[in-house]
């Protein structure tokens, strides 16, 4: 029974100590001076090949590691056997329909220094969706650090 206790004692620690190390290395969230100098250089989307490409700048005076990024696609007229075309509306405008008919929260995991950029790849399937069809894409979150750390 002693032998028990003494290695539950040290697996609780190991689990302990394995906790606070990940959350040491979670870094903080940006400050909001940083939202609109985070942005988007190019974005595409391809309904026919599954995908979105884009590039992402960072000109704020932080070190990024970590954006999540939000994309939503909502119907207007599902036209059964057209091609899926999508045009991008601002995520404030008000849309028909209150829900998405596809919405993704993608994470990306870089660093990226002040005045640099990166390219991100998704894979996003579409092909159940024809007609119209309207996007919104956003960054909703920022994570990262002082540029001088």
């Amino acid at each position: 029974m002693r032998r028990l206790n003494g290695k539950r004692s040290l697996s609780l620690a190991l689990a302990g100590l394995f906790l606070l190390g990940c959350a040491g290395m979670d870094d903080q969230p940006l400050p909001a001076d940083a939202q609109g100098q985070v942005y988007f250089q190019s974005f595409e989307i391809d309904p026919s090949r599954d995908y979105i490409l884009g590039r992402i700048v960072n000109d704020s005076p932080y070190t990024l590691t970590s954006c999540r990024i939000a994309i939503n696609i909502y119907h207007e007229d599902p036209t059964e056997g057209d091609a899926l075309f999508l045009t991008e509306v601002q995520p404030g405008d008000s849309l028909r329909k209150s829900s998405p008919d596809i919405s993704e929260k993608l994470f990306m995991r870089e660093t990226l220094k002040p005045g640099y950029s990166t390219e991100i790849y998704f894979e996003l399937p579409m092909k159940h969706l024809s007609g119209q069809a309207v996007y919104t894409r956003e960054i909703i979150e920022l994570k990262g650090r002082s540029a001088a750390q």
